[in-house]
Parts: C-alpha cells; sequence; structure tokens
C-alpha cells in the first residue's frame, strides 16, 4: 500500500535574526543576518509528522540544523508496546556537507519524560545551501501550482517492528 507524504514547505524566509558583524577598518559593511527556513513532512493520517528547521548564515551555508520528529508509535522493545514518542536532534554541518548529529533526546509525548524508543522516519535530503533550498521550494511552488510538494513512501504491512534508527538509541 502506498501512503503520500506531504512536504509543506511553510516559508522561505521564515525568520530572519540579526546576526551583526562589526565594520573592519575599511569600511563599513551591511548587517550580517541568518535565514531560517522551515520544513514540516507528516502522512495524510497524522500518525508521524516532523519539522526541521534549516539556519544558513549571510554567506548561504547551513549553519545548524533542528529536527523534531513525532509519531504514535514509537516502539519500546522492554514493554513490547508502541507508544506516542518525541525526537529532538542537533546539527550542524560537517566540512564535506553532510549533518553531524550534536544531540538526541526521545522522550514520551505525554510524560515529556526520556525514553529508548525506535520507530520508522522518511528519509530525508537534506538542504547544505540556502541556494538548493530556493531551487526546491521554486519547482515545488512552479509543479504543484501552489501546492505542498508531495512523494510517495511505502508503508509496511502486518506486524513489522521498527528497526533502531541509523544514528543509535537515545541515552
Amino acid at each position: 500500500m502506498m501512503q503520500l507524504t506531504i512536504l509543506v514547505l511553510t516559508a522561505l524566509v521564515l525568520s530572519l535574526s540579526g546576526c551583526e558583524r562589526e565594520s573592519g577598518a575599511t569600511g563599513g559593511s551591511p548587517p550580517r543576518a541568518d535565514t531560517t527556513i522551515s520544513r514540516e513532512i507528516a502522512t495524510q493520517s497524522g500518525d508521524w509528522a516532523g519539522r526541521i528547521d534549516y539556519t544558513y548564515g549571510a554567506d548561504g551555508l547551513l549553519r545548524r540544523a533542528n529536527y523534531v520528529f513525532t509519531t504514535f508509535n514509537g516502539y519500546d522493545s522492554t514493554t513490547d508496546e508502541f507508544a506516542a514518542t518525541k525526537c529532538v536532534r542537533e546539527y550542524n554541518p560537517a566540512a564535506d556537507g553532510t549533518l553531524v548529529l550534536n544531540s538526541k533526546v526521545t522522550t514520551d509525548l505525554s510524560s515529556g519524560e526520556r525514553v529508548e524508543r525506535t520507530f520508522y522516519e522518511p528519509e530525508i535530503t537534506h538542504w547544505g545551501t540556502l541556494a538548493e533550498a530556493s531551487k526546491e521550494l521554486q519547482e515545488s511552488e512552479q509543479s504543484g501550482a501552489g501546492q505542498p510538494a508531495t512523494r510517495p513512501e511505502s508503508k509496511s504491512e502486518g506486524g513489522d517492528k521498527p528497526q533502531p534508527d541509523s544514528e543509535g538509541r537515545s541515552r
């Protein structure tokens, strides 16, 4: 069964935060600002959703990414049960452009207590530069006539339990 994953690209420029630099002795330069783009993904059924905030410097390069993912299907192997789960990750880019995980906290969505759970997450191609993000936003607007960009996701059938994510378990 195919399930539709909706990518909602909420805003090209969600917020500008003043990151002004001191001008050098040779004269003034314009103030520099970071640009944050919010990217939201979700199933139509609402059983999982994610929000990634990408922050780019004035040079257009990615400075950091914060990812909040929630699901009703976080699997706890100690109780053999599924429960509502929230996972918050913070990334910084490496010199080669890949994202390096700085922190990961997985909590029970109801109690807020830290937990060790595994869960399905969609594969996401991250935007390493502001130009990449802008290009994808423009293409999705042109192809969808203002509709959100979508792509098919396969959904596992039966009672398959999710495998641990590639970043390991929460600590």
